[in-house]
């Protein structure tokens, strides 16, 4: 995440988990259904993600038991697609994939699954099971790794909380001049809060370069956002010295689809209780 002027890094992993192959069958086992009848299912949770994923692997839990993903919705591929593989990340197969996981997430959530602390994931068949004819595409939600939000462990589902599971909203935090941003409840003092989020139609290098250059840009875009969130008609009714910080999603998620920076209102010089959306300029003004 960065204010203005200051870096802080900021980085988004994946929690993966891989599991072997088993070990041969004996005659008195029953014979495992062909690859390509299989396909998991929507509405099951797992503990892990991965990008291609064999039967052996699918290991889905009770979503009341803790779990880091929820799967929302399985689709299939249609049209052309290559024989001997999953359509890699970059292809137009794929992106589309991604946008219908997309969609469906939101749906599924209850909301714009981008104002919360979660990614979107799509995983698909092993290789083995491609070349066997599987063609389904898994999408996934599962919560954001970053600095100030590592280990986010669930124990329900994601179904329609979007407004009734504060643990995923990314809320209020302080943000010091260097250092780790530390998530609060927006109740407490605090002098970061989050108000939305834009997309920027470029490659995940481009935008990286203009975040490593601190480009006017981010902090143009964020006004914005912070001039609605807190009830004023434009970011030229803002205080002087009204500030933002703002976070990017990983090169990964990037390219796949999620081409979106996520913002923050950030109040210089002091620390507020309670949020300030609708607070108008009065919330901003610091004596």
């Amino acid at each position: 995440m960065r204010i203005v002027g200051i870096l802080l890094a900021a980085t988004l992993t994946l929690a993966a988990c891989s599991r072997g192959e088993g070990g041969g069958l004996t005659d008195h086992w029953s014979r495992m259904a062909d690859p390509a009848s299989w396909r998991p299912q929507a509405g099951t949770c797992h503990y892990g993600f991965e990008p291609r994923l064999m039967r052996s692997a699918y290991d889905p839990v009770d979503c009341a038991d803790d779990h880091r993903f929820e799967t929302v919705h399985v689709g299939q591929f249609g049209g052309e697609v290559p024989a001997s593989e999953p359509p890699a990340e970059s292809t137009p197969q794929f992106r589309s994939a991604w946008a219908d996981c997309d969609a469906r997430a939101t749906a599924y959530l209850g909301g714009q699954w981008r104002d919360r602390q979660v990614r979107v994931a799509v995983s698909m068949p092993a290789p083995q099971g491609w070349k066997a004819g599987s063609r389904w595409y898994m999408c996934l939600l599962g919560p954001v790794e970053w600095t100030g939000n590592r280990s986010t462990v669930l124990d329900q589902s994601l179904k329609g909380r979007y407004a009734s599971l504060p643990v995923l909203e990314w809320g209020c935090g302080d943000q010091p001049d260097s250092g780790e941003f530390k998530p609060t409840d927006c109740r407490e003092p605090h002098d970061t809060e989050f108000v939305g989020s834009f997309s920027l139609d470029m490659s995940y290098a481009a935008v990286k370069a203009r975040y490593d250059a601190n480009d006017p840009l981010f902090h143009r875009e964020c006004l914005k956002l912070i001039a609605g969130f807190v009830g004023v008609s434009g970011a030229a009714k803002l205080p002087r010295g009204t500030g933002s910080s703002y976070w990017l999603p990983d090169g990964a998620d990037w390219e796949a689809g999620d081409r979106s920076v996520r913002c923050f209102l950030w109040i210089d010089g002091g620390a507020v209780s309670g949020s300030l959306r609708n607070a108008g300029t009065g919330g901003l003004t610091r004596g």
